[in-house]
């Protein structure tokens, strides 16, 4: 079930982003290559993001300004993490890969 104000805060979200936002932070976004759609279970479910449209993201993190980096990542699912295991395991590797470079700023941010 979805709630209203869930909705409501995403659509805030939305409208601010679109806005512009900018990060002083490393921004890291993540997303599925593909959108996939369906009233009834498929496999296509697991290899492609059913929550949300992926070319939404790509136009609202252009919305981002500062040190961001986008990666799209090949047959995930919505939640890159809960994709088939070597997805998920690419996924792993590409955060680590961000991360490395980053670590020391984001651990030591006073």
């Amino acid at each position: 079930m979805v709630h209203a104000n869930w909705v409501k805060a995403v659509y805030q979200a939305q409208k601010k982003l679109k806005q512009g936002l900018h990060i002083q932070e490393p921004v890291l976004v993540m997303f599925p290559s593909k959108s996939v759609r369906g009233n009834k279970w498929k496999d296509d479910f697991h290899f492609g993001d059913a929550v949300v449209n992926v070319d939404d993201i790509a136009g609202l993190v252009q919305h981002i300004h500062g040190s961001v980096q986008i990666i799209v990542v090949e047959n995930a699912k919505h939640d890159l993490f809960l994709s088939v295991p070597e997805v998920r395991q690419k996924v792993i590797q590409l955060l680590f890969e961000w991360m490395t470079p980053h670590s020391n700023k984001l651990l030591h941010k006073k």
